[in-house]
């Protein structure tokens, strides 16, 4: 079947569908094992527990104040939460506070959850990604408000998570995420991380970009790769300003 161009309209994001996947569980999607050398390895086995009831926490995506006013929709897609010193614990601890208010919260979704997205974009702009963000808002026209973010992978993992935690990931978590967002345009974090990015879905979004190449170390400008952020600017200017979606 040929796919054709079609006016989008915005998505309109549904806080009750962001709501429910506060309620995943870590235990229930991963438990299960592997074969490692001989020798049976749990998967749950791959996240951090060190702040306890914290590291339990899904980190359930970021959406931004003026996401659902464009015509063209961008989310940036992280592998995961890496279990990091303790000075980002009082990062964690502030996230997962308003976290457990949206879960708790049985009306005004859409508040409760700009109360978490709050502190979500607090912990985003101190994090590795930060330096391509910054500068990737500085050429263009968007700031973190106008975008949604994204773990591939919803919970902290003790180091970059394997090829097998993101199929019970994608399955459970990722892809109900693109449902909710509907964006047009994704952009990964991570040199070959397109292959990591499926659908459980209908949704077909209309550009998935190249992933950028990133390390956990890029925390300032002159540590961009100028060759992944200049064919990201690109791809925006080529694939987003035509503000229009492929459907088939």
């Amino acid at each position: 079947m040929h796919k054709k161009l079609i006016k989008k309209e915005p998505t309109k994001v549904d806080f009750k569908e962001l709501h429910n996947l506060c309620f995943i569980s870590k235990k229930e999607i991963y438990n299960s094992t592997y074969q490692e050398k001989g020798k049976t390895k749990h998967l749950l086995d791959k996240f951090s527990s060190r702040l306890g009831e914290i590291d339990e926490m899904p980190f359930i995506g970021y959406v931004g104040t003026n996401y659902s006013n464009h015509s063209t929709q961008i989310v940036f897609v992280s592998r995961a939460e890496i279990d990091s010193t303790n000075e980002d614990d009082e990062l964690y601890t502030n996230l997962y506070e308003s976290f457990m208010q949206f879960k708790n919260s049985a009306s005004n979704l859409e508040s409760a959850y700009r109360q978490y997205a709050d502190s979500y974009k607090e912990h985003i702009l101190n994090s590795s990604c930060s330096s391509y963000l910054n500068h990737f808002f500085k050429e263009t026209d968007l700031t973190i408000d106008d975008v949604a973010f994204v773990n591939a992978v919803p919970f902290k993992c003790l180091d970059n998570p394997s090829k097998k935690l993101y199929k019970p990931s994608i399955k459970d978590f990722t892809s109900r995420f693109f449902n909710i967002v509907q964006a047009d345009w994704i952009q990964p974090f991570g040199l070959n991380d397109i292959q990591r990015i499926s659908f459980e879905s209908n949704y077909v979004p209309y550009q998935i970009n190249s992933g950028l190449s990133i390390t956990n170390n890029a925390v300032s400008l002159k540590n961009l790769c100028p060759k992944s952020m200049n064919h990201l600017l690109w791809s925006y200017k080529k694939y987003v300003r035509p503000r229009l979606r492929i459907v088939k």
